[in-house]
């Protein structure tokens, strides 16, 4: 059961991983097709500037290069998520001829300020299988034990007829028999038996999968420890990508209008989107390691996924 559980788990943990890796997929591609609308149309505009003997053919040129150097990126991205939606719809097992279409997007996801963890330690997947193990072996350890050392009792009964005259048809009883005998086998109580020696090798496995039990405990403490604190420093981070977004935002607004009064060269705006575009393409990252960080931490627990982060 403990098998079949953890197989299910990592199913549903795949699958959420996938469909998030989706969303984000999704959203580069869709920052790069804003990006790309707006390249052309600033060369298009300069064509015009350009055509009326007011901007340099050196500038039009970069502006054009700026657009077509673009449609590339954005073919590969989108090559890459038809690719992750084939791999998406091979995991659910869905036919590759049915179109899905995703619902949602990376700020479904609220993310939290304070992790708190209920679960008691004896209840983490890790530790319970190794826990199943250990009473798995017990009940083998008790079976050879019995076979081994303990006694053997066989019951017997006879009952019997004789037909002494046999003309006038007469039988007469011959007697009733029980037995019973006990045997209590010698050879388990011999060390170097191979009774003796399957219990020794038991008890020795036993031993073993107790100290595993230990070790994991101690293991899941330290990697719940270490999660959370990495979830909390990726949530800071993640703070200070927003801020970032913005300040590359604001600057690439100021940028644009000095561009179009005349106050700075195109160069200057390209870097300015460059860095904007950058700010955002770090910001979406940074929201799927954080929600594939959440959803490791909460398949290590065991609790239903959505319980530490979901809105």
């Amino acid at each position: 059961i403990l098998n079949y559980e953890a197989a299910v788990r990592t199913v549903e943990l795949n699958v959420r991983k996938l469909f998030y890796n989706l969303l984000y997929t999704k959203e580069y591609l869709n920052l790069l097709q804003r990006n790309m609308d707006t390249a052309k149309q600033r060369y298009n505009l300069n064509k015009d500037k350009y055509n009326r003997g007011q901007l340099s053919e050196l500038d039009l040129f970069s502006s054009q290069y700026n657009y077509e150097s673009m449609i590339p990126t954005f073919e590969s991205a989108q090559i890459s998520y038809d690719n992750s939606i084939a791999s998406f719809k091979q995991t659910l097992g869905i036919a590759q001829n049915v179109e899905i279409e995703l619902s949602g997007n990376l700020e479904d996801y609220d993310f939290i300020e304070e992790i708190t963890i209920d679960t008691a330690i004896d209840e983490i997947p890790s530790v319970k299988a190794i826990q199943a193990q250990i009473d798995s072996a017990k009940n083998q350890l008790l079976a050879t034990r019995f076979t081994a050392w303990g006694p053997s009792i066989s019951l017997s009964y006879s009952y019997g007829k004789q037909n002494s005259l046999p003309i006038m048809g007469s039988w007469s009883t011959t007697g009733n028999a029980l037995g019973v005998s006990v045997s209590i086998p010698l050879d388990g109580y011999l060390p170097w038996s191979t009774g003796a020696l399957s219990v020794a090798a038991q008890k020795a496995t036993l031993k073993d999968l107790q100290l595993q039990l230990e070790n994991q405990k101690t293991t899941a403490e330290i990697s719940i420890q270490n999660s959370a604190k990495s979830i909390m420093q990726a949530q800071s981070q993640l703070d200070l990508r927003i801020k970032n977004v913005e300040l590359a935002q604001k600057t690439y607004d100021m940028t644009l209008n000095a561009y179009n009064h005349g106050s700075r060269d195109l160069l200057t705006l390209q870097n300015a989107a460059d860095s904007l575009m950058s700010a955002k393409i770090n910001l979406m990252q940074q929201k799927f390691t954080l929600i594939s960080a959440v959803l490791d931490l909460e398949n290590t627990l065991g609790i239903p996924f959505g319980t530490l982060g979901t809105k």
